[in-house]
């Protein structure tokens, strides 16, 4: 690990990473804990693009069964642009409050960043941790990936409206209109978008796609 980060760094100096171990009794050996990356043209291209990025996980299935953290963002022809990389152990509040300490720290410059999860609770307990003031207004703002949100109304209702509606709500002026809607087709879903709403402190999901909000 330590030879292909170097390797990354020898090819383009602007790239940036973090490795974590833990020192073992062996001389000059560790026990690999996490790393993170982000390329340095990544980094660099993402000065010239709206703040804005989304933030997701998924398992490896390899020898190793570690996590990889990503963080990407949608460029001007909406297609995905690649920005940052962590290998955890879980997705847990320290993995993710990690990744994105390193995010704030090595590739973001700027205030005002918009990060757009789903609702894992790893994640949400990071926004929600007060100490954690690289992840406050007005360094960083929270909001909810509306293409999760959608999905999990249509998983546990089953109703092919609805998720239609859900995806109706991507911006503040559509917001209440849509949620009357909603209310007239299934109160349950008019309550829980509600209350998700009230908990994120937000009046409004975004979804990846839609950078209008």
């Amino acid at each position: 690990m330590p030879w292909f980060l170097s390797a990354l760094k020898d090819a383009s100096s602007r790239t940036m990473f973090k490795l974590n171990g833990d020192n073992r009794r062996v001389s000059r050996t560790c026990m690999f804990n996490c790393v993170f990356w982000a390329f340095g043209s990544c980094i660099e291209g993402f000065k010239h693009r709206r703040p804005i990025i989304s933030i997701d996980a998924m398992h490896l299935y390899g020898k190793y069964k570690v996590k990889l953290l990503i963080a990407m963002k949608m460029d001007g022809n909406n297609k995905d642009y690649p920005l940052a990389f962590a290998v955890v152990e879980s997705k847990s509040k320290e993995a993710w409050g990690w990744s994105l300490a390193c995010l704030t720290l090595y590739v973001m410059d700027q205030d005002h960043l918009c990060i757009i999860s789903n609702k894992h609770s790893g994640i949400k307990s990071c926004f929600d941790d007060i100490s954690r003031t690289y992840l406050e207004p007005p360094k960083a703002y929270h909001w909810y990936c509306l293409r999760h949100l959608a999905s999990n109304v249509n998983t546990k209702w089953k109703i092919p409206e609805l998720k239609n509606l859900v995806w109706r709500a991507n911006q503040v002026r559509k917001f209440k209109a849509t949620l009357e809607l909603i209310h007239n087709v299934k109160e349950l879903v008019y309550e829980y978008l509600k209350l998700r709403a009230k908990k994120s402190g937000h009046l409004h999901m975004t979804t990846n796609a839609d950078t209008n909000q």
